[in-house]
């Protein structure tokens, strides 16, 4: 199957249009993390309330990583499209569909990986609940793609050009310093293990679309 010329050259135009409204105003990233925010980590918020009929359990015995570290994972994805739009990278390789397809290819393995140990601590239901599907998804696969996609290029072009750097330093600081946060809370998670009442909390196996209440 070949690829399709215009479905890459709408996505190429929607990239371009995102890239020029990010420069348009050093203020642009600020509307743009909050729609990130509304997707992720809103739309579980969405998910437990329609599909599972519950509101999301914030409280002791839910993972830190997710709540609040799942908000660094916008500012991350953000900052490398601020960098990117604002010092874009002279790269022959980067942003290509082939490199899409290479960075979609390598993170697909890492969310199978990752879920099927992850997976095994749940009951079954639990497991396939709704909110623990679209968490895998997102968690596992949609942000650490963005991420790695917008944020790889970035992150060898200073190899090639160490001026680049010089002009990105800022926001990799922003980047550095969310990560050494969102590091802080894996370590709090692995220090508080969660009980299997915890594991319920968070994606529970009694779950019911508010359809079949």
């Amino acid at each position: 199957m070949g690829v399709d010329a215009d479905s890459i050259s709408r996505k190429v135009i929607l990239m371009s249009a995102l890239f020029r409204f990010l420069t348009a105003s050093p203020w642009n990233w600020i509307p743009c993390l909050l729609v990130y925010w509304l997707i992720w980590p809103g739309l579980m918020f969405l998910v437990a309330a329609i599909f599972e009929s519950r509101a999301v359990y914030l409280g002791k015995g839910q993972s830190r990583m997710f709540f609040p570290g799942d908000f660094f994972l916008g500012v991350w994805i953000i900052t490398f499209m601020v960098m990117d739009a604002r010092y874009p990278v002279q790269l022959d390789w980067a942003f290509t569909p082939t490199y899409w397809l290479i960075v979609a290819a390598v993170f697909i393995v890492v969310m199978i990986g990752v879920r099927i140990p992850d997976s095994s601590r749940y009951p079954v239901r639990s497991a396939n609940s709704p909110t623990k599907l679209t968490h895998d998804f997102i968690g596992y696969f949609l942000s650490p793609f963005l991420i790695s996609g917008f944020g790889v290029p970035q992150l060898v072009y200073p190899f090639v050009n160490f001026d680049h750097l010089k002009l990105t330093w800022k926001l990799w600081a922003l980047v550095f310093g969310c990560f050494a946060v969102f590091l802080g809370l894996i370590i709090y998670d692995c220090s508080n293990p969660p009980t299997k009442i915890d594991m319920l909390r968070r994606h529970p196996d009694d779950w019911k679309p508010i359809w079949r209440k």
